[in-house]
């Protein structure tokens, strides 16, 4: 049964990727290189305190300044991303799972500070009982720490946990979390090999989520839960 749901953010809730991807583009750019979408597709969900694709750049055209160059590439994914809508079906799921008692949680590879900036002008941290961050946990995806720090963090067993995310990264830790995985791609990760995943959607807007629940056995209500506490 399950009992919480596990939401990655950048790519699953809103669609970031794409603007942080060509905020790098016109980095590289500048410099008279191309950066291949192949490329970029294996470090969607992973974090690095100095940015993969800086530390890339530097070795072809170095040196370079680390510090004004991410500031910028910061400030223009920013720009490209901060008014994209939630993605279709995100904000109808979190709704449900409300109504069903269901306990939620953000677990992502991002620093918190990034997320705030999409999270707090929307209200959305409302709609999440806990929010687990990059900048909190010693390793990120494709690590399975963010999950299982969210998994103890909602007082719930990882096969009472459904995970949602967009990235092979992201699969690959709910994998080692032992936990199940629906997938649901983004723009850019569309079109990878997402087999191992328990099951793949187009958009969460295309499975209402009591049929997802249904189709994993079903959910634990808070009044189910109470009666299994008292037995």
């Amino acid at each position: 049964m399950i009992k919480g749901l596990i939401f990655d953010f950048d790519g699953l809730i809103i669609d970031t990727e794409v603007g942080d991807y060509q905020a790098w583009l016109e980095i590289y750019q500048e410099y008279g290189l191309d950066y291949p979408l192949t490329e970029w597709q294996q470090l969607i969900g992973i974090y690095t305190t100095v940015p993969i694709p800086l530390d890339r750049l530097d070795r072809l055209k170095g040196p370079i300044d680390h510090e004004v160059i991410d500031s910028r590439r910061r400030q223009r994914s920013t720009e490209l991303s901060i008014h994209r809508p939630l993605l279709p079906g995100v904000m109808k799921y979190l709704l449900d799972a409300q109504q069903l008692g269901l306990r939620t949680a953000i677990a992502s590879s991002s620093p918190r500070v990034w997320l705030d900036k999409f999270l707090e002008p929307r209200n959305l941290s409302s709609y999440f009982d806990i929010v687990v961050t990059g900048d909190t946990v010693s390793q990120v995806k494709p690590s399975p720490e963010l999950f299982l720090s969210a998994i103890r963090q909602l007082g719930i067993t990882a096969p009472e946990a459904l995970i949602l995310e967009d990235s092979l990264n992201g699969l690959m830790a709910a994998r080692s979390a032992e936990t199940r995985c629906v997938i649901i791609p983004s723009r850019l990760t569309r079109g990878l090999d997402f087999h191992e995943a328990n099951l793949v959607l187009e958009t969460l807007d295309s499975l209402p989520l009591i049929d997802l629940l249904r189709h994993f056995g079903g959910h634990c209500s808070k009044e189910e839960e109470r009666n299994e506490s008292q037995q």
